[in-house]
């Protein structure tokens, strides 16, 4: 949490000159059609909450002001995350801030707003992901078990885009049907039976991928064991 005040934050990060931010759920700047919510992680470290009816009438009115910009103006979204606790009068009160700011996706929940993480593609998101784990696995021993003792053991969550293809049912059905239960790639049984209709597990495959251009075929289709299917990915 941050030494600097809230105020002085809100203005510096939003080019604005307020005198207080008390009272207040969000902050806007007409001039780079921005808009910023304080997102309470009181509420759960996984909360995107921004604004809901509950909190106070006077705030809650002024922010659906800023909720309007972002939904009809095309406004900018912004967070940054804050804490608050209650004091011995049961009034809600700051509790400290994190100093940077995170740009945000708004949706729509009934009387309620919410702030979630941008939308990435699972491919880029696993590519990078990959990156990740061979710097790690290039690094020493040492210095990564270092980061291991410190290293939250609870991971964040993100929004993830995934493209899915409306495959043929038929094509999947008859690739299945054709293999017998004997993976196309090592010759080998499937590994065990589905458990809701206990046929023999095995994974249809496109021998050339949908994206690049592959048929949605039988020709194109080859059936595979879970380990074959990760090394034609993989492999």
């Amino acid at each position: 949490m941050s030494k600097e005040s809230r105020t002085s934050f809100v203005n510096r990060v939003m080019g604005l000159n307020l005198g207080a931010t008390q009272g207040k759920y969000s902050y806007c700047n007409d001039t780079k059609k921005q808009v910023l919510f304080s997102l309470d992680l009181s509420n759960g470290e996984d909360s995107d909450l921004i604004l809901s009816p509950n909190w106070a009438p006077k705030g809650y009115a002024h922010s659906l002001k800023h909720i309007d910009k972002v939904i009809n103006e095309g406004y900018e979204l912004f967070i940054f995350k804050t804490r608050t606790r209650q004091n011995n009068k049961g009034q809600t009160v700051a509790d400290g801030f994190e100093p940077s700011i995170e740009k945000r996706e708004l949706v729509v929940d009934g009387d309620e707003f919410r702030a979630v993480p941008l939308e990435v593609s699972y491919e880029i998101f696993e590519k990078s992901f990959r990156e990740k784990v061979n710097q790690s696995s290039t690094s020493s021993a040492e210095l990564r078990r270092k980061r291991l003792k410190t290293a939250t053991l609870k991971p964040k969550k993100r929004m993830v885009l995934t493209a899915v293809y409306d495959r043929n049912p038929d094509v999947v059905a008859e690739v299945l049907y054709n293999a017998k239960g004997i993976c196309g790639g090592c010759s080998s049984l499937a590994p065990f039976d589905r458990k809701s209709d206990g046929s023999p597990y095995l994974e249809v495959h496109h021998k050339k991928p949908l994206a690049k251009g592959g048929d949605d075929s039988v020709v194109n289709a080859i059936a595979l064991c879970p380990n074959c299917h990760r090394k034609a990915h993989y492999g």
